[in-house]
């Protein structure tokens, strides 16, 4: 069986585990990595994640993909703009 190497979300250090472990599996340095499953709930803009979609994680928020740009602008109050216009 192959190794894959993963990051930890929690202290960012990297490790190889098994491959049949890539999605379950407890961070050799003490962190423990959330399963995929349990990330299903409300993104951080209140929208129900299902198993399957695409998210983001940021400073442990979990934010669909489709989410990101609304995020930005009301949550972390960046500025949307045109290019090329004041």
């Amino acid at each position: 069986m192959q190794t894959v190497v993963k990051k930890c979300w929690l202290c960012h250090k990297t490790f190889e585990v098994m491959e049949d472990e890539e999605y379950d599996h407890i961070c050799p340095y003490g962190c423990y990595e959330k399963e995929a499953d349990q990330h299903e709930g409300n993104d951080a803009c209140g929208d129900e994640v299902k198993k399957g979609d695409y998210i983001l994680i940021h400073n442990g928020e979990t934010i669909l993909e489709s989410n990101a740009i609304d995020y930005l602008v009301d949550i972390l109050g960046a500025e949307r703009k045109v290019a090329g216009e004041n």
